[in-house]
């Protein structure tokens, strides 16, 4: 059953891809002002979706896995994430307002994205739900022995409190979330997963206050982070070759058309693969600048084409060609198995084409032509 389960929610993902991916090319052409209208609505729909498949997903996910964790400022993160969510409240006439207590290190080694996503859903359920008062956001230490630590944070607001059925379903040993505790229950699964918890200190009519709490590493010497290349991709690189050679490994007739006309009017060269093993036979007789990978295709899968396109170009001494994982797989196991296989970085569909322009960009112009990273 929960095979089938996930298998949906993939599906559901790709589906998702195809139809916001058009509906962004369609705001791309000339509109009347309804059709605007029309178009804008269909965009809030199909996000509220994908946030309810990603939560699911997230939810039916025996595995657990934890995320990365990386060298992060802290103090900063919250400054970010803060800033961005209460403009929302103040946009509604509610006192917003955030604070990180002075004792607080500059940095710690944790899941940043962990860390965004769950202050995201909470303070967002905070504003939603709150039409008068304050929302505020508060981040405290809860000092360890040695070099770990748990950071405190807290969302309070003056809304109507949290509803009872929500507060039980969030304590049980074994939640059952409802559609309206649903964010809530995906922040306690990937906390636990982390080693920390959510816990609701106050949920009454006069207001609600949330503790999330998470373990993390203080690093030594407070060093500024070298993580490499970013999961997520943002910018243009400032140079790139006019004329690229790419190697699509697609399956799905509507993704592989989405992807021409992304790329429509940049002139790249684009070669296609219908299954994983076309792709390590395309590949080996390349040379390309960039393979893009899908991950669920027939004979062979996206990760064992990558992994077989690994062990050949270290056999041979060939350097890496970057590889770029785009699928609609459950995140976390998309992110664990692509860096096992070898992938250079990867994007979870629905994604837009801004994302995948400046992926590609990103790694066409990171790495020298005909070939990526040297192997090793």
């Amino acid at each position: 059953m929960e095979q089938s389960l996930l298998k949906l929610g993939h599906d559901v993902r790709q589906t998702l891809h195809h139809v916001t991916g058009l509906l962004e090319l369609i705001g791309e052409e000339p509109l009347s002002r309804s059709q605007s209208q029309y178009l804008s609505r269909c965009r809030v729909s199909a996000d509220h979706l994908i946030r309810r498949t990603n939560d699911l997903s997230v939810l039916m996910n025996a595995e657990d896995l934890p995320g990365e964790a990386t060298t992060i400022a802290i103090r900063q993160k919250v400054a970010e994430i803060a800033e961005l969510m209460l403009v929302l409240a103040t946009d509604k006439g509610l006192d917003a307002s955030w604070t990180v207590d002075p004792v607080v290190p500059e940095w710690v080694v944790a899941d940043s994205d962990l860390i965004q996503d769950s202050l995201r859903r909470v303070l967002d359920n905070a504003i939603r739900f709150t039409e008068e008062g304050s929302v505020r956001l508060s981040v405290t230490p809860a000092q360890r022995p040695g070099k770990d630590a748990v950071l405190i944070f807290e969302i309070a607001d003056t809304g109507p409190g949290i509803p009872a059925d929500v507060r039980a379903d969030l304590e049980s040993a074994i939640p059952l979330p409802r559609c309206a505790g649903l964010g809530l229950a995906v922040v306690r699964k990937r906390l636990e997963t982390a080693g920390g918890s959510i816990s609701i200190v106050s949920g009454t009519a006069q207001g609600s206050i949330v503790r999330l709490s998470l373990p993390v590493s203080i690093p030594s010497g407070h060093q500024a982070p070298t993580n490499g290349a970013p999961s997520t991709y943002s910018g243009s690189p400032a140079s790139r070759r006019a004329v690229l050679r790419l190697l699509v490994a697609e399956d799905s007739d509507d993704s592989f058309f989405l992807l021409q006309l992304y790329l429509k009017d940049t002139g790249w060269r684009i070669s296609r693969a219908r299954d994983g093993e076309r792709a390590v036979e395309l590949a080996k007789s390349g040379p390309y600048d960039l393979i893009i990978m899908d991950a669920n295709m027939p004979v062979m899968d996206g990760y064992d084409a990558t992994r077989t396109i690994r062990e050949w170009e270290t056999e041979r001494g060939r350097s890496r060609t970057p590889i770029l994982l785009i699928s609609a797989d459950d995140r976390s196991r998309q992110k664990r198995i692509g860096a096992l296989v070898g992938c250079s970085g990867y994007l979870a569909k629905p994604t837009s084409k801004a994302e995948i322009l400046a992926a590609v960009d990103f790694f066409t112009a990171e790495y020298p032509a005909g070939g990526g990273a040297p192997v090793g």
